[in-house]
């Protein structure tokens, strides 16, 4: 058992475990998805996604409470206040279970409700409220999980984490498989996640319990001054949240509503990409938002403008490195991996990855925010562009079908990333926006334009077996990862990992790497 010190995790390495682990996320993603659609078809694979959708809007409920927890946790750290950091678990341990006990309410007592409304199939009725059932309860385990979770990241404990993640997503692998390849269909699929799940939350909870002396439950130690405190500040996480629910799940529903379920499962084929585009970024941004609140408990304001700066063109550049690579690939890749009939999909993956790209390169100053509790006027903006996605996309799915859905999504997304918050960013951490916006996106847009041009005049060919998409991914890294050696990076960043660099090449103790 372990106790709290002052030395801070190594970024480094947390970021990449956080990459390591995404990336057997996204190859097991990759393998997975052909056998569901070939088991259930583009109907019943729209069906998964559509019920997916509907449960994510169960986030609702979360009040913005997970990442306040994680901010309350880190922050205490840094100011090392046991006594309130396990105020702060109990606490949020009692409205999780509370959250937790609603979605499966809800999900029990609204399930031919959802069906009605989407208009589902009487043939396919009983599946769906069944998956809708079973990812309830699978939503209140992840409710109840997410206070384990959060101590761990707040902690900065990211390998231990990815470990326990990976294990369980191998479980749900060879679960699912089973599932499919006795014909389990949707409802083994539900199960299969249940399980898994269930282990997650189980693993979570035994590394806080094993691994760290300050977490401990004791219901006497709940604290309604903080679970108001929680409130107050997890409010305007919340509204955030409620955009970022409104954005990423609306769209199924929205094509479920007016036009098909089998267009929801082509759509859901670009948006699964996109979504592995989020996700890596999230896994290298996610290890920032608790150092900048341990700065920011620790008043250490210079060093924490400093990093800002540097994580966002950290962020930046590596995200547009994954995102010139769906732009030149990805249409090529959608044939290669799930067949043809997803023609449409391709247009769609070009359209949100413009969205997406600005979305997570601009991620840290949101992180930053927070961090400093200066994001109640973001909060504001994110949900007016949640309802004007919304509206858009009702509007657009009408005239232009599934491409004006992701024309609604990106629309008030680049509005709000590149206006609203840049600027307000800039004045509540008294940064400057337009440095921002240049060393987060402008940069390595820049590298990216010129790699995407060179392919189309140079380098343009058809890719058909995978070789084809190795050889043009390397080639494309390649370019891309010196171009941003040389002028990607700020100049802090180029020192940073130049000492890095010197240790490896050195070979002295490679502890040192990952100070």
């Amino acid at each position: 058992m372990t106790n709290n010190t002052n030395k801070k995790p190594s970024l480094i390495l947390n970021s990449m475990s956080n990459s390591v682990t995404l990336g057997l996320n996204i190859v097991i993603g990759l393998f997975l998805t052909p056998f569901i659609i070939k088991s259930l078809g583009k109907g019943g694979y729209g069906i998964w996604t559509l019920v997916w959708s509907i449960v994510g809007y169960y986030g609702f409920l979360n009040f913005g409470i997970t990442t306040a927890v994680e901010r309350f946790i880190a922050r205490n750290i840094g100011k090392n206040d046991k006594k309130t950091l396990i105020a702060t678990v109990n606490s949020a341990l009692l409205i999780f279970g509370i959250t937790g006990i609603l979605s499966i309410v809800i999900s029990f007592a609204f399930a031919h409700t959802f069906a009605s409304f989407l208009n589902i199939e009487t043939i396919l009725l009983a599946e769906f409220t069944f998956v809708i059932k079973v990812l309830g309860i699978v939503t209140g385990f992840t409710f109840v999980g997410a206070v384990a979770t959060s101590f761990i990241r707040a902690h900065e404990k990211f390998v231990t984490l990815n470990m326990a993640n990976v294990s369980t997503e191998i479980v749900r692998v060879v679960l699912t498989l089973v599932a499919l390849n006795y014909d389990y269909g949707l409802k083994g699929l539900a199960l299969a996640t249940f399980v898994s799940t269930g282990i997650r939350v189980v693993l979570h909870f035994g590394i806080c319990f094993y691994s760290f002396t300050d977490f401990r439950i004791k219901l006497n130690q709940i604290s309604f001054t903080i679970i108001k405190q929680l409130g107050v500040f997890g409010i305007f996480l919340w509204i955030t949240f409620m955009s970022n629910i409104l954005r990423n799940q609306v769209d199924s529903v929205v094509i479920a509503k007016f036009l098909d379920v089998e267009s929801v499962g082509v759509y859901a084929v670009a948006a699964l990409m996109i979504r592995y585009l989020n996700l890596f970024s999230k896994s290298i941004a996610s290890v920032f938002m608790p150092r900048l609140s341990r700065l920011a408990g620790e008043d250490d304001y210079g060093e924490f403008t400093s990093s800002v700066f540097a994580f966002s063109n950290s962020i930046g550049v590596a995200t547009f490195g994954v995102g010139i690579l769906l732009f030149i690939l990805g249409p090529d890749f959608i044939s290669f991996w799930v067949g043809e009939g997803f023609e449409d999909a391709k247009i769609v993956l070009l359209i949100l990855l413009i969205g997406q790209l600005i979305d997570s390169s601009t991620s840290v100053s949101f992180g930053a925010m927070v961090a400093v509790n200066k994001h109640k006027f973001y909060a504001y903006s994110a949900i007016a562009e949640g309802f004007a996605n919304l509206f858009l996309s009702i509007f657009l799915v009408k005239k232009i079908g599934i491409y004006g859905v992701a024309l609604g999504t990106i629309i008030p997304l680049v509005i709000t990333k590149l206006i609203v918050q840049a600027f307000y960013c800039s004045k509540t951490i008294k940064i400057s926006a337009l440095k921002f916006l240049y060393v987060s996106i402008f940069k390595p847009l820049s590298i990216s334009t010129l790699i995407a041009c060179s392919f189309h005049f140079f380098f343009n060919f058809e890719h058909k077996v995978l070789l084809d998409f190795i050889i043009s991914a390397v080639l494309i890294l390649v370019l891309y990862t010196g171009l941003s050696a040389v002028y990607g990076l700020t100049l802090d960043n180029k020192k940073h990992f130049a000492e890095k660099l010197t240790i490896l090449f050195k070979r002295t103790n490679l502890k040192q790497l990952f100070n």
